[in-house]
């Protein structure tokens, strides 16, 4: 068996080397981190104002415990303040959401405002959340559009649920 034995200068290089890998790969890490904050900071700018939803892609597919089922499916352009799916809602710095006017026939009182978060391109908050997620996604956003979409899937008392959604949002203010 053959051993090999390390001089004191390789040893030096050896330790160099891991240090600089130690380095580099810490450096990465940070990175990503600060990209994930620059992404999140751009998102939070170009959030604020007001939106309204302008077009909504949507699918509901839900199993009951009994095995009844229930699917609906939406693609369709949001053309009146009379579509249950039009949102009229205002970003502000203080990190709240005002939703201003809703097609919706919940039971709201309006205007109303919410807290949201922001963790990269995911938002949180009672608006963005459903019964098996907490967040939406923002997949694009610019200074005129965004569009969010949101998965909630997952299965409880009552059944199973499989639930899709995309809306996109044009600014007016």
């Amino acid at each position: 068996m053959k051993k090999i034995f390390y001089s004191d200068s390789s040893r030096l290089i050896l330790r160099l080397f891991s240090l600089v890998l130690f380095f580099c790969a810490a450096g990465l890490s940070a990175c990503d981190d600060e990209n994930e904050a620059n992404e999140e900071k751009a998102i939070f700018e170009k959030l604020q104002g007001t939106w309204k939803s302008t077009y909504i892609v949507m699918h509901d597919n839900f199993t009951s415990i009994n095995g009844e089922t229930y699917n609906e499916s939406i693609d369709e352009a949001i053309t009146s303040k009379g579509n249950e799916w039009y949102i009229r809602w205002k970003f502000d710095r203080n990190r709240k959401v005002t939703i201003l006017e809703s097609g919706s026939s919940d039971d709201i009182q309006l205007p109303a405002t919410f807290g949201f978060t922001l963790s990269g391109n995911r938002i949180s908050g009672i608006p963005f959340s459903g019964d098996f997620t907490s967040y939406s996604t923002i997949t694009e956003i610019s200074d005129t559009q965004f569009i969010i979409e949101m998965e909630d899937k997952g299965r409880d008392e009552d059944g199973k649920s499989d639930y899709y959604h995309r809306i996109t949002f044009e600014k007016v203010q």
